[in-house]
């Protein structure tokens, strides 16, 4: 082995330069598709060949070898709401998952003449790649301000490498939701506010928490004291409308705006002591995520300031407020300055720190998946 890579050496030694040649852009997406065949190629491998249990999980069995449709070891959960929402529309129990990302996936699949199935995967797929791209050029705009010599690569890398990092490229609207989320906040960094309200719009019809953004921008607006830039409140403005359209529908169509409030209670939320079913949804995997959150919050309190933080933390009460921890995990993922906040607070520490926290979380990443192709809830 050690002498095939020593002939191979100075094919590496080019094929390294040329990758290093290359656009931010092209190895933003080179590695988005290298993430999504890792995450198929486990998933799949997980699912065919470790332990899995009956339809009824009375028993288990061993290897039950590829499954006839790869793209079922994948599609569970809220992927059979969005499933269901785009081959046969919205029924009440399904307006606790907004429509951007269920009318996208309907769209490929009409106009490809592909399946709902594979078009949730193309919809995540195409969105995990362009906020892959955007992430990075957004987080070396960040690390420049800060004169930072930390690499945008390695918060990529910790994102990616996050427990619940691998529903970015399933059929959620994690990928979706990121990449409007930090073109927001790219957009609007670089006084591009129109860009920003278009996007903020957009991300508050994927998902509720996309109003947390306008908390963002309108703090950061107060407390610049630039009382006639007044274009720094187009995104705040523009925030509502997703929301408003999606409520407008429900509406219309069972005569109840706030039908994806009341199917949330499906899922045990809103109801009930909002303490006690805190405490009833605590898990052990939660002793884990509940510090690495409190250390994330934190960081960003210290290295990104006060904005930053009431962003952060308004995005985490939305779910919280519900009364359950459920998903909290994923819910993480789609907030990107923690993780910036997080490798600059893990940069001034010792290096078995940072160890520590891949090594745990590459393990738990790992379970994850092995769970979920088992059908077992993870988040």
């Amino acid at each position: 082995m050690l002498q095939l890579l020593q002939m191979n050496k100075p094919t590496l030694n080019r094929f390294t330069e040329y990758i290093k040649r290359q656009p931010l852009w092209f190895k933003s997406a080179c590695a988005a598709l290298i993430f999504i065949i890792s995450i198929i190629v486990v998933g799949i491998y997980a699912d065919a060949n470790l332990y899995n249990f009956t339809p009824d999980k009375s028993s288990q069995v061993f290897g039950r070898g590829m499954p006839d449709d790869p793209l079922s070891t994948f599609i569970r959960y809220d992927s059979f709401h969005y499933k269901n929402i785009a081959t046969d529309g919205y029924t009440p129990g399904d307006a606790a998952f907004f429509p951007l990302y269920p009318l996208l996936v309907k769209g490929i699949s009409y106009t490809t003449g592909i399946s709902v199935s594979v078009s949730l995967f193309v919809v995540s797929a195409i969105f995990l790649i362009a906020a892959t791209i955007v992430l990075l050029y957004w987080l070396r705009f960040e690390l420049r301000l800060r004169k930072s010599q930390l690499s945008p690569w390695s918060i990529v890398g910790l994102l990616a490498l996050f427990p619940t990092s691998f529903y970015v490229a399933l059929g959620y609207s994690e990928s979706l939701f990121i990449f409007l989320s930090v073109a927001a906040l790219f957009a609007y960094r670089r006084g591009n506010y129109w860009i920003a309200a278009v996007t903020i719009a957009l991300a508050t019809a994927t998902r509720v928490q996309g109003g947390a953004l306008a908390i963002f921008f309108l703090v950061d607006y107060l407390s610049s004291r630039k009382w006639r830039d007044w274009k720094k409140l187009l995104p705040v403005i523009a925030a509502p409308i997703g929301i408003a359209l999606y409520m407008t529908y429900l509406w219309m169509t069972f005569g109840n705006a706030f039908e994806f409030i009341a199917a949330q209670q499906n899922w045990g939320r809103l109801s009930g002591n909002i303490f006690e079913n805190l405490a009833t949804s605590f898990r052990p995997p939660y002793m884990w995520y509940l510090p690495v959150l409190a250390v994330m919050l934190w960081s960003v309190w210290k290295y990104l300031g006060k904005t930053w933080f009431i962003y952060c933390l308004v995005f985490i009460l939305i779910p919280l407020s519900s009364g359950r921890l459920d998903s909290l995990n994923r819910y993480m993922i789609a907030l990107p300055p923690l993780f910036l906040a997080l490798s600059l607070y893990l940069e001034t520490k010792p290096p078995y720190i940072r160890l520590s926290y891949i090594v745990t979380s590459v393990f738990l990443l790992a379970w994850n998946i092995l769970l979920f192709t088992n059908d077992y809830w993870v988040a």
